[in-house]
């Protein structure tokens, strides 16, 4: 006999598939930590701190995953009524999820007040950056409190509509505004010196692709919410669950990466350079070969014409300068160890 197809392919297969990734993040989420305890023993109180208690965030978002799982997977075994029901565990991964996301936003944020000491600009800018993100993470917890009030799927999600709009749009402004300051920020650290420029340019390229991930995953959660949402499938949930394990990788790679980027020396990025073309020199003819007699030949020595280039580097080669050169490479990686 038959059973009844409930069709859940895209409700609980969106949730399995969605937890599934998000486990798979966690991992790297505790080989990253284990990682960052080895090679950064030294670290202030705070950025430790801040480490811990990412993962612990993230440690307790995973937990929760596991538990909504258990309850479509188990708990709700043989009852398609429960389907239709948010758990208090989703509503917890929700609010935790929002959380992480705004620590690692305004720890990005305070870098940025650090580097931009003495600007003018300092206050205004960053009030206007910090605002948005409260307003994302405000929009999230009021999501939860929404669900909470009435767990039915169909009116939960109808009524969280805006809420949800406003959280994706607000957490995306601010990943682009983090990603473009610091790239503006280092930029103007830029000395000529091939070890700084090379440590400069790996903070750089860092910075870009985090802010890109990122900002990509906000817009693919609002794209697919926004497409399905008055159809059963929850396509977004694939992307929404493993949110929080990218956030928190992302910035303990930036962490772990300062090791690499301090030890770095002359790479293949160069420092400034400036080459110039010479009009075409003739080279001098070669000495007249002598024949068996002592008398030179007769025959014409051709001359051949060689293209010229003249290169003049703008390196350091003095050793007070080259190590001054570093210290101040150093303390801008220390000053943006975020």
């Amino acid at each position: 006999m038959t059973g009844l197809n409930l069709h859940l392919n895209g409700s609980v297969g969106c949730f399995f598939a969605g937890i599934l990734f998000s486990g798979i993040l966690y991992g790297c989420t505790c080989a990253q930590v284990l990682y960052y305890i080895k090679e950064y023993p030294k670290d202030s109180k705070g950025l430790k701190l801040l480490v811990a208690f990412i993962w612990a965030l993230d440690t307790a978002t995973t937990v929760e995953n596991g538990q909504v799982l258990f309850y479509f997977t188990i708990d709700s075994h043989q009852n398609p009524t429960a389907l239709d029901y948010a758990p208090p565990s989703f509503r917890a991964q929700y609010s935790l999820s929002a959380i992480s996301v705004f620590v690692v936003q305004c720890h990005y944020l305070s870098t940025i007040w650090r580097l931009l000491s003495e600007k003018w600009y300092r206050l205004p800018m960053l009030s206007s950056a910090l605002l948005i993100a409260v307003i994302s993470l405000a929009c999230g917890l009021a999501d939860v409190y929404i669900t909470t009030s009435n767990n039915y799927v169909p009116i939960a999600f109808a009524r969280v509509k805006i809420p949800s709009y406003l959280q994706t749009i607000a957490a995306c402004i601010t990943d682009v505004f983090i990603t473009v300051s610091l790239c503006w920020i280092l930029r103007g650290k830029r000395t000529g010196l091939a070890q700084s420029e090379s440590r400069i340019w790996w903070l750089t390229f860092s910075m870009v692709n985090r802010g890109i991930l990122t900002a990509i995953l906000q817009i693919v959660v609002l794209a697919t919410y926004a497409a399905l949402e008055n159809s059963n499938v929850l396509l977004w949930l694939v992307f929404h669950f493993p949110g929080t394990q990218i956030y928190t990788n992302s910035l303990l790679a930036v962490l772990n990466v300062r090791h690499f980027v301090l030890e770095s020396k002359r790479t293949k990025f160069p420092s400034l350079k400036s080459a110039i073309p010479l009009s075409k020199v003739k080279r001098p003819a070669a000495t007249p070969d002598r024949d068996y007699v002592g008398s030179y030949s007769s025959q014409q020595q051709q001359q051949s014409i060689l293209p010229t280039v003249i290169t003049i580097s703008t390196d350091v080669v003095r050793d007070g300068e080259v190590q001054g050169a570093k210290d101040a490479a150093a303390g801008y990686v220390k000053s943006t160890a975020w």
